[in-house]
Order: structure tokens, then C-alpha cells, then sequence
């Protein structure tokens, strides 16, 4: 039986997916729309957490129905992915400016749960990475060119569970997520003016907790498998079908939950669920603070992801 545009990995256009502009936007203190803010999502209890960077001072709570991935444009713009609940079928994307506490776009991702995010920095586009979507119960990549209106929908061969996704500095999208089984980690690659995902094989045991880029790498968080209590960021060199671990770097004795974020020599994770670690990079030594989320850590956060929105120059 011949294959649909989706199941041969081309990208084909979502339904019912316009953005909702919004007329203006309410703000934090005003000296926070001149500095670089964090933004920390608590699935669970349904808040982004704003904070000053880099001394993570709080600012104010959003408050986002189950957010998980967040990330930011060159203009300090921050974009949260939140999971639909209840009767709704529609997951939306929420597009904040830096420093501003109302949406000023809604964009709709009907059908799916999405989990992490990322912004091509070459032309603007958002890519969304979705743990499934309803009705066929796979994950896919949605890109909003111009991060507006309409998603492609792009699925990845080999992957069940879409779950972070980053690009590089000249616009090609990767991706990582889970098998069919949920046992092993997929890769996939969007190159740049290309219609199709390509899976690329990294040769190392790497598990799905974070992607990045950054120095000509690909990033990836993790703990290897036969020591769970030890985190690990690998570099990861592209080249084709394969990807090849270039360098294995422990990060103090921490266990890796999730999303990582890289700039300026620091790296940004997750850890156990619950807290954002700052790191130096690539070193992997501890940097300073350890953010919570904003209800008292072990037993109800869930700390998935985390952005450095960064402020508009004048």
C-alpha cells in the first residue's frame, strides 16, 4: 500500500493551526526588559518560573497549562510549549516577549503533546518535537515557518517519541527520541532545504535527556547506562549516517534530568526533576546556583526544560 506523505517522513501541513495574535502585553518590573531573564517550566503545577540571569533572582510566575519545553529567539521572544489537558485536543505554543507576562501569539498544535522546542537561528522557524500524536499514538516534528501560522509536520524514521530538538548555526534541525519499544535512543536530521528526516547512529550507549549545539558539536545529556547515577554531556560530531562521540564529559557527580541550554561558556540542565544547575562548559564543573522549582522540590516538581532569554539590544 503506498505510503503518505507523513509515514514516508515528508512534510506535510497540519490542519486548523492559525496564530492567534494578541493586542499588546503586560510586563515585569521595568528593568527587567533590559537584562537577560530565565525561564524555568514546572510541568506539574503549571507555571514557568521567570528569573533574573545570571544571579536567578525571582521575578514572577506565568501561568501556562503543563508546560514543558521553552526556547528564544534573537529578539529575547520566549516560546512555551504547553500539553493540552482535559476534553481539549489542542496543544499550543505560547510566544512571550522578553520580560513580558501576557502572550502576544498563541499558535495551535492540534492532536499532539509536545515536549521540547527550538528556534533556527538562520531564518526564524520553530520547530516543536511531539512525544504523539492522537490517532496514531507517534511522535513527529512540527516547523512554524517565520515562528507563525501553520506547522509541517515532519515524522522521523525510528522514532516513536519525539522529545527535544535543536538546530545548528546553519539551520539544520536535529532531533532525538525514543524507538518503537522505548528502549533505545534515536537520532534524526533535518538538513536544511531537504523534505525528509535521515536517522544518524551515535556510537555510544546515550540516553534522551537533552539536546543542544554549540563549538561545532552536537550536545547530548545523558547517563550511561550501566552507571544511572552519573550524568554525562557528550559532544557529538555529525558527519552522514553517523555521529561520533568526540569527547565524554562528567558533570560533578550530578545525575542529568532533560533540557540543556549552552551560552557563554555556561551550561544550563535539569537535574533530578527539580532543579536548574549551572555548569562551566565544556568543562563540566559546577558554576553557581541551584534554582528549584517554585514549590519545594522532591515530590511535586517536574523541571523539564530551560531557556536564557536574551535582552533586546537597543
Amino acid at each position: 500500500m503506498p505510503q503518505s506523505p507523513a509515514q514516508q517522513g515528508l512534510g506535510v501541513q497540519r490542519p486548523a493551526a492559525k496564530a492567534q495574535q494578541r493586542n499588546g502585553a503586560s510586563w515585569l518590573a521595568p528593568e527587567a526588559k533590559h537584562r537577560d531573564l530565565l525561564y524555568v517550566p514546572d510541568y506539574n503545577y503549571s507555571v514557568v518560573g521567570v528569573y533574573s540571569y545570571p544571579d536567578a533572582k525571582p521575578l514572577a510566575d506565568l501561568k501556562v497549562t503543563a508546560p514543558y519545553g521553552v526556547c528564544s529567539d534573537k529578539n529575547g521572544n520566549v516560546f512555551i510549549a504547553s500539553a493540552a489537558r482535559g476534553q481539549s485536543s489542542v496543544s499550543q505554543i505560547f510566544e512571550y516577549p522578553h520580560g513580558g507576562t501576557t502572550p502576544i501569539a498563541t499558535l495551535q498544535d492540534p492532536n499532539a503533546e509536545p515536549a521540547g522546542c527550538a528556534i533556527d537561528p538562520s531564518t526564524g522557524n520553530l520547530a516543536v518535537a511531539n512525544v504523539y500524536t492522537q490517532g496514531t499514538q507517534n511522535g513527529d516534528v512540527v516547523v512554524y515557518s517565520g515562528a507563525t501560522g501553520s506547522p509541517v509536520s515532519y515524522s522521523v524514521p525510528n522514532i516513536n517519541q519525539a522529545v527535544f530538538c535543536t538546530y545548528d548555526a546553519s539551520g539544520n534541525l536535529y532531533v532525538e527520541g525514543a524507538n518503537t519499544r522505548l528502549e533505545t535512543t534515536v537520532f534524526g536530521v533535518l538538513r536544511k532545504g531537504q523534505q525528509n528526516f535521515t536517522n544518524f547512529a551515535v556510537n555510544g550507549p546515550v540516553s534522551i535527556w537533552g539536546l543542544a549545539w554549540a563549538r561545532n558539536n552536537l550536545v547530548v545529556g545523558g547517563y550511561e547506562l550501566s552507571s544511572e547515577d552519573a550524568a554525562y554531556i557528550y559532544q557529538v560530531r555529525v558527519s552522514g549516517s553517523s555521529g561520533t562521540i568526540v569527547r565524554k564529559i562528567l558533570v560533578d557527580g550530578f545525575r542529568l534530568d532533560y533540557g540543556i541550554t549552552i551560552k557563554d561558556g555556561y551550561l544550563l540542565m535539569t537535574m533530578d526533576g527539580v532543579r536548574i544547575g549551572r555548569f562551566y562548559y565544556p568543562s563540566g564543573r559546577e558554576a553557581g546556583f541551584g534554582r528549584h522549582g517554585r514549590h519545594g522540590g522532591p515530590g511535586g516538581d517536574f523541571v523539564p526544560d530551560e531557556t536564557i532569554s536574551v535582552a533586546p539590544r537597543a
